[in-house]
């Protein structure tokens, strides 16, 4: 979780905006990150009672730049995309339990150059993780 500056600020913004401004955005529905987001809560036991005031963002980066610019309170980011807002602010991190493990496929095409080959050790190897 993650929030922008003055959390006052953000709902009093939101709230010239909307009756009840969401209290939280991130890419739900389809994206990765949403999917993680909503089971974390989920295990939580907290997805319904805020489900009724989450904003649907179209990824998680767009998720990042509503609460970087004070248009949301709250945001579920990636922490690698929150380290990149110097804007943002972490406030929390979900269990590592609470949601399935994360992982992202990787791939090369048969007439990949070696320096890809070797990108893809390097992100497969224990080195990798200190910087991702």
């Amino acid at each position: 979780m993650l929030r922008a500056g003055s959390v006052t600020h953000q709902i009093e913004r939101g709230a010239s905006h909307r009756s009840e401004p969401p209290c939280l955005i991130f890419a739900f529905r389809a994206m990765p990150a949403g999917k993680y987001g909503k089971a974390a809560l989920t295990y939580l036991g907290v997805w319904d009672a805020v489900a009724p005031r989450v904003a649907q963002a179209e990824n998680a980066r767009a998720a990042l730049t509503f609460v970087a610019r004070g248009e949301a309170p709250l945001g579920i980011v990636y922490g690698t995309d929150a380290k990149s807002e110097p804007a943002v602010k972490v406030v929390g991190t979900f269990p590592e339990n609470s949601h399935p493990r994360i992982l992202y496929p990787v791939a090369l095409p048969a007439s990949a150059e070696p320096e890809s080959r070797k990108f893809v050790e390097f992100l497969l190897s224990g080195r990798s993780r200190s910087c991702l």
